[in-house]
């Protein structure tokens, strides 16, 4: 895979394929975290990612898990996984600094947990930012190898399209919406199966969403979204 460098934090990062001429000229750098999700072929994700379009950067590293990360129930065999945010905030809020990115994507096969802006916490989430920290957030792979099946998409494909939601969340104005429009901004509060329609559309065409970012946004986020990511990594 390449050579692999150690950072302040203990993360392993992958090098092999980085461009320092690319990642200095990209309007934004992004780090993909690996933390426990299992996903493989990442780094052909990156790669992918940063030959169809120059607007993002994106960056391969993967992250130690902290000790009394992941939150199990006494039912482990029915209840799944939680990575609740707030128990490692002080581990995940420098990255983007030690990283030397803008924004950071932690990967995760857990559900993610946290406080909404009302103080009420919530643990079932596909995805989501550090409080007061949008710069920071994780995706969950739980259950996307089952959603990315039915929508007949890769399911490297729907790991990217989770992070392009949160990705416009934190560098626009925009917002995550209660409407399920085949949009990467569904909430999908009414139901975790709405995500399906989404990842069949595979698109970023809600206009009341599209209008509010600027052409060379649009133009990268089609990029990616129209990347095949086909092939054996289907069943990855």
């Amino acid at each position: 895979m390449g050579q692999t460098g150690q950072g302040s934090v203990g993360i392993g990062r992958v090098l092999a394929s980085r461009s320092a001429a690319r990642s200095s000229s990209a309007k934004f750098r992004i780090a993909l975290a690996e933390l426990d999700s299992g996903a493989g072929y990442l780094s052909y994700l990156v790669n992918e990612a940063n030959s169809a379009q120059t607007y993002f950067y994106f960056d391969l590293v993967y992250l130690p898990v902290p000790s009394g990360t992941i939150r199990t129930s006494d039912n482990a065999a029915t209840e799944p996984p939680r990575l609740f945010l707030p128990r490692i905030d002080d581990f995940l809020r420098p990255l983007p600094r030690q990283l030397a990115v803008d924004m950071v994507c932690i990967l995760t096969r857990c559900l993610i947990g946290g406080f909404r802006l009302d103080g009420t916490i919530f643990g079932n989430h596909f995805c989501a930012a550090l409080t007061n920290e949008p710069k920071v957030f994780a995706v969950s792979t739980y259950q996307m190898r089952g959603y990315a099946d039915k929508a007949g998409v890769s399911f490297l494909k729907s790991i990217l399209f989770l992070c392009i939601g949160m990705i416009l969340v934190g560098q626009t104005r925009l917002d995550f919406h209660d409407d399920t429009v085949g949009c990467p901004l569904d909430r999908c509060e009414r139901s975790r199966d709405e995500i399906v329609e989404g990842l069949k559309r595979m698109r970023f065409d809600h206009e009341p969403c599209r209008r509010e970012i600027d052409a060379d946004m649009r133009d990268a986020i089609d990029s990616l979204l129209s990347l095949p990511l086909s092939g054996h990594h289907k069943t990855i």
